[in-house]
């Protein structure tokens, strides 16, 4: 019977270990989430600085 109970309290570490290591992994895929985003928002600058310079150019071709 003792051994028993030991096995079971083992288990319910190593259930609590895995409910950690679940955690920890959907807090990086939410910091990667994140990271994605903002290399999105960095990207939409990118373009609209293309915009900007594309209608200098075109503002400069008429004169």
């Amino acid at each position: 019977m003792k051994q028993i109970s030991i096995t079971f309290k083992q288990r319910a570490v190593t259930m609590k270990r895995n409910r950690l290591i679940v955690k920890q992994n959907s807090i990086t895929v939410k910091q990667n989430s994140i990271t994605l985003e903002q290399k999105g928002v960095r990207a939409e600058k990118k373009v609209r600085t293309d915009n900007q310079r594309e209608k200098v150019t075109y503002l400069s071709v008429p004169s």
